[in-house]
């Protein structure tokens, strides 16, 4: 048994070690890499360890802070917010009247870019800068806030047992939605479909649990974007802006609950199966192997059957990259303790890869809705005077392309590693448990390297 394991294995790791031909979202055509991958799997792992080396250095105790180091606070005018909450509002009905009214064209109707690429690409990548502008523009918050005034009962309060399982489950109908729904998620009607139900169950949970306990648990907007934030140098808090070091919530802060270290890892895994479902690895598991296996099972249900089981073996490889530091450092820390200490040096991961995997596609569809938003109602109208805008889906080169996905692959891991590393010289009391309590992790992280660089490649 143990040796067919290892055989599998081999097979699975393979592909890492050949030439391969690569097609991106934006190439348009099948893009040959300039050396084997191989050599770029070899050369970025290396820069990897290279920096894990250095990181090593500076492996000194330090006494854990209580909180991020905020360096700058300053008070935000009460119209700062209030201006936001109505700009939030007042865009959602006006994409949402689009949606109804408009083109059922996605190629006529600036929808769909709008949602798939402006807000769930493009406003992600703001929240990397400027973390939470999305509590105060969430639409759904403000129309939870304008029905409880109706109905003002009092809420039960948030069950600690449901955590943050609701954010799960709506992320998996998001992602299938997405990928998984022979395009479904393209039609404008469908998504403000989408928009009137999520706003029903928001309204719903929020009668329920009350308005600021819901979205904080079980919105997945909000938990997305304050993930991504963690990150943010730049935080708009209540009615405070404040400035820190990058990075620093990630450091000082732990995970709350094990499911939202859960959740970060269906974000990694969504992303490559995104990126995995096209290729010719995919296509030849499901047409051929499962049928010859007896499964014949329909593509989009075998995605969404491993969208629920490849975020678990992440996971699971999380746990036990964990469990074996502890080990190694012979701790008194529980396992839980520090499961939830390290889960943060995850979010560098899935963001970089993230902005890897769809840096192609967003630089040419982001530009999409310009002459679409002149004429939203296919009327011959030019409000903005950008009707004639001409889209270019492929600004950059393959090469620039291929480049910034391995620099930030690459760098994320990097930056993952200096947080698990920051997080440990605050964890343990020795130079020694410092750097053995990492090995494991370090191992991981060149795990998640080779592979996400493998799946780049196979696009």
């Amino acid at each position: 048994m143990k040796s067919r394991s290892w055989s599998i294995a081999g097979v699975a790791l393979l592909p890492l070690t050949v030439p391969l031909v690569a097609s991106a979202h934006a190439f348009g055509q099948q893009y040959t890499l300039p050396l084997p991958l191989s050599f770029y799997i070899v050369g970025g792992v290396s820069a990897f360890v290279a920096s894990c080396a250095v990181i090593f250095l500076f492996s000194d105790p330090r006494p854990a802070s209580e909180g991020p180091r905020v360096l700058v606070v300053r008070r935000l005018p009460p119209a700062v917010a209030k201006t936001l909450r109505w700009s939030g509002i007042t865009l959602a009905f006006l994409l949402l009247g689009i949606a109804v009214f408009g083109s059922q064209n996605w190629y006529e109707n600036p929808v769909e870019d709008i949602f798939w690429v402006w807000l769930l690409l493009g406003f992600t990548y703001v929240n990397v800068f400027v973390a939470g502008l999305w509590d105060y523009i969430n639409p759904f918050k403000t129309i939870a806030r304008w029905v409880g005034e109706l109905t003002p009962d009092t809420p039960s309060g948030y069950p600690s047992w449901l955590g943050y399982v609701p954010v799960i489950i709506l992320f998996f109908g998001l992602v299938s939605l997405e990928l998984f729904s022979n395009g479904l998620g393209t039609y404008p009607i469908v998504l403000a479909g989408v928009f009137m139900l999520y706003a029903l169950i928001c309204n719903f949970g929020s009668a329920a649990f009350g308005i600021d306990a819901w979205f904080y648990h079980a919105d997945f907007f909000t938990v997305f974007f304050d993930l991504v934030g963690t990150f943010a140098p730049v935080r708009l808090k209540e009615t405070t802006l404040e400035i820190t070091y990058p990075g620093e919530r990630l450091v000082a802060e732990s995970a709350s609950r094990a499911d939202l270290i859960l959740f970060v890892l269906f974000i990694l895994a969504a992303t490559a199966l995104d990126g995995l479902k096209d290729t010719g690895v995919w296509n030849l598991v499901v047409s051929y192997y499962l049928p010859h296996w007896g499964i014949p099972l329909d593509p989009n249900i075998f995605g969404m059957l491993m969208l629920l089981i490849v975020p678990f073996v992440f996971f699971g490889l999380y746990i036990l990259a964990i469990a074996l530091g502890r080990a190694l450092t012979r701790t008194t820390l529980t396992l839980r303790h520090l499961v939830l200490r390290f889960g943060y040096s995850l979010v560098p991961i899935a963001v970089a890869y993230h902005f890897a995997h769809y840096f192609d596609f967003l630089i040419g569809e982001v530009q999409r809705p310009i002459p679409l938003l002149s004429d939203p109602l296919t009327r011959g109208w030019n409000l903005f005077g950008t009707k004639a805008y001409v889209v270019n889906l492929i600004p950059l080169g393959a090469d620039t392309i291929w480049y910034v996905q391995l620099g930030a692959i690459v760098l994320g891991h990097i930056i993952a590693a200096v947080i698990a590393h920051r997080i440990a010289v605050r964890t343990f009391t020795s130079k020694r448990d410092i750097i053995l309590s990492q090995l494991p992790m370090l191992v991981l992280m060149v795990f998640y390297t080779a592979l996400g660089l493998w799946i780049l490649a196979q696009r």
